[in-house]
Formats: structure tokens, C-alpha cells, sequence
């Protein structure tokens, strides 16, 4: 199932279009497990990651947050940053596809 149209270390091409979206899935889930794991429940405690020293109590639940917000604007800047209609389509559509694995 794994196929990709960039070469190995070639990162500025590897994008939505160039990678299986079950595999794009696969990373994006095993990522995000990743960092949901690392959250200790004393950061869900009191709603810490409101406070001002929200960094400090918590940490872990913060970056899972930065991530998905990071993740938001790379899957937005795919999209609109794409060179013809016919692209910012295919993009969108790869997007769609991911997000319903």
C-alpha cells in the first residue's frame, strides 16, 4: 500500500498528493498517540492548560495542542498554495480522503 512519488530525503517533495492517505493516516495516528500518551492526568486537573503558567503544569497537553493547530495551518497552506484549480481540487479532495480513513 505504501507509495510515494518523492524520493527518500527529498522532504520539500513529499506532500498530501505524493503520499498514500492510508499511510498519511497511519503517521498522523501514530503521532498523535505519541504525544496523547505523554499527557499526564495532573494536566487535566483544574483546567491547567488555561492558566498563566500553562506551559509549566501543562506541558504535554500543550503539545499535542501546538501540533494540531500546526497540522491545521500545514493541511490550509496545501490547499491554498496550490498552483492551479484543478490541484487545489486534488488537494482538497486528499484531504477529505485522509480525514475519513
Amino acid at each position: 500500500i505504501v507509495w510515494h512519488a518523492a524520493k527518500q530525503g527529498d522532504v520539500a517533495n513529499y506532500d498530501l498528493l505524493t503520499l498514500h492517505p492510508l499511510e498519511i493516516g497511519r503517521q498522523l495516528t501514530l503521532l498523535h498517540f505519541d504525544l496523547y500518551r505523554a499527557i499526564k492526568p495532573i494536566e487535566l486537573v483544574g483546567a491547567a492548560w488555561t492558566k498563566h503558567d500553562k506551559y509549566r503544569r501543562s506541558p504535554q497537553l500543550l503539545k499535542l495542542t501546538d501540533h494540531s493547530t500546526l497540522l491545521t495551518y500545514w493541511v490550509s497552506r496545501s490547499i491554498v498554495e496550490t498552483e492551479s484549480l484543478e490541484e487545489r481540487v486534488a488537494m482538497f479532495a486528499r484531504v477529505l480522503e485522509v480525514s475519513s480513513l
